[in-house]
């Protein structure tokens, strides 16, 4: 089984391949990025790893921070994957 990695950020005007990306939630520069969710699709695991700034990722201790930003990766990896969520 094969494994595609995916790094998921805000748009910005850095180059895309670069190791400093926008924070997904307030675009501040990092390169901190944290392991989120992998998904199987046919034979291949997708793993999805989040660019997020530090002072953000202290944001998730509460349970309620912590789901907003889950669902924020959510909806953003299903916006820009639709092929590994289609039928």
């Amino acid at each position: 089984m094969d494994v595609k990695q995916h790094y998921v950020y805000n748009y910005s005007d850095l180059p895309k391949e670069g190791w400093i990306q926008a924070c997904i939630q307030c675009r501040e520069y990092t390169s901190k990025e944290i392991f989120f969710k992998a998904i199987k699709h046919k034979y291949t695991v997708h793993e999805f790893y989040i660019h997020c700034c530090p002072r953000c990722k202290k944001r998730h201790k509460t349970i309620f921070n912590y789901i907003e930003f889950s669902d924020l990766c959510d909806e953003i990896i299903k916006k820009r994957y639709p092929e590994l969520f289609s039928g």
